[in-house]
């Protein structure tokens, strides 16, 4: 048994994240400090930025997100 805790085979983390909207992932992922190098608030919190596209595309869009490009990440931000 794993504990209760349901872990989608595909991804690392629980069901209730990847159930989550688009809008409550990148909050989670902006409120998750081991992403602080790669996203993270501007000083007067009412925007965030971007610091490592690199890593964001590899590492982070795959695992939260169906799309796993910058661009259609971006695309996602201005709908």
């Amino acid at each position: 048994s794993d504990g209760g805790s349901s872990l989608r085979e595909s991804s690392p983390f629980p069901d209730e994240i990847m159930m989550m909207s688009f809008p409550q992932k990148l909050m989670y992922i902006l409120s998750e400090k081991q992403y602080s190098d790669v996203i993270g608030w501007l000083p007067r919190g009412d925007a965030f930025i971007i610091y490592d596209k690199k890593r964001f595309e590899s590492e982070i869009l795959p695992s939260y997100f169906k799309q796993s490009k910058y661009t259609s990440f971006n695309r996602k931000m201005n709908q």
